[in-house]
């Protein structure tokens, strides 16, 4: 890999990053069931899951079906280069040619949702469906979570964040912008394994991408999203950041990260957990190094 083909690619992932990276509130509210409240408190862990067991992969999608809608009216592209990106996004290409990025499906993504929202009746409603009454959600300090990930690997894995897009025409520009932006390389470019690296490179950038778009129906939920990406996963035989948790019989992959008490700046519940009822989480939150009152929503009650 020449350094013009490497600068290259670091030019990308530094606009990328203005794209997703924007300035958050003070604090990002992580919604989570009462069991998972327990486990995070206690363990002082968070849990980032694969991707591939979203509760929604419809996201997935989304941006899939996107990306080729734009790609059928972008015929000013090199034609090789469009029907080979065309065919990677369509059937999830593969080669054995790639020396600098993996080719999709060669990488493994871990997320962490989080929303900028500190009290979101949409997010509640999650919690209580099914006859459950309540959920929670726990108040991170945005600028010590930041410090705390800001290395720009973890334990050889890349970390990825920002808010979630959910405007439409903010996303069909950047996917132009990267598209632009390959084509003009790839056309410039005489070798036929850089021109395939490229290539795979920018439907890398796609799926990505695919992490931070949603359809605007889910705008109120404000998300803001953490994603570890890991390059090494088949060369590693045990990573010990890495463990499984069993839902309905389902062995679903997840990545540790450990933090330090003074990262929650506040734990609020549900709207239909009883407010008056919250001393036995004031004792459990002591006990556990947090001298927190949580916090009492206001959303009102409509039985």
């Amino acid at each position: 890999m020449n350094d013009d083909i490497r600068d290259f690619f670091i030019l990308i992932d530094e606009i990328m990053a203005k794209y997703l990276v924007s300035t958050t509130k003070k604090t990002l509210y992580h919604y989570t069931s009462p069991e998972a409240l327990k486990n995070i408190i206690e363990k002082k862990q968070l849990w980032f899951s694969d991707v591939h067991y979203l509760n929604d992969k419809s996201e997935i999608e989304y941006t899939r079906k996107l990306i080729l809608d734009i790609l059928a009216n972008r015929k000013d592209l090199d034609p090789d280069f469009h029907a080979n990106i065309d065919s990677c996004i369509r059937f999830n290409c593969n080669s054995k040619k790639v020396l600098y990025y993996p080719r999709p499906g060669s990488q493994k993504y871990y997320i962490a949702s989080f929303s900028t929202a500190p009290d979101e009746l949409s997010l509640w409603n999650y919690y209580t469906k099914n006859d459950k009454k309540g959920g929670y959600n726990i108040g991170f300090n945005a600028e010590k979570f930041m410090n705390l990930i800001a290395t720009e690997r973890y334990n050889g894995k890349k970390i990825i964040f920002g808010k979630i897009m959910y405007i439409k025409r903010r996303q069909t520009q950047l996917i132009n912008f990267i598209l632009d932006k390959f084509n003009e390389k790839y056309t410039n470019t005489k070798d036929d394994d850089k021109k395939e690296i490229l290539t795979l490179r920018c439907a890398g950038f796609m799926n990505t991408m695919s992490l931070f778009f949603k359809d605007s129906s889910f705008s109120a939920e404000k998300e803001y999203r953490f994603v570890f990406v890991d390059y090494r996963y088949k060369k590693v035989k045990k990573d010990i950041n890495k463990d499984y948790r069993i839902l309905n019989g389902i062995f679903i992959p997840y990545i540790k990260l450990d933090f330090t008490s003074d990262i929650i700046d506040s734990i609020t519940p549900s709207p239909l957990i009883d407010y008056k009822q919250c001393s036995g989480l004031c004792e459990f939150l002591k006990e556990n190094g947090l001298n927190i009152i949580p916090s009492k929503s206001s959303i009102p009650l409509r039985y």
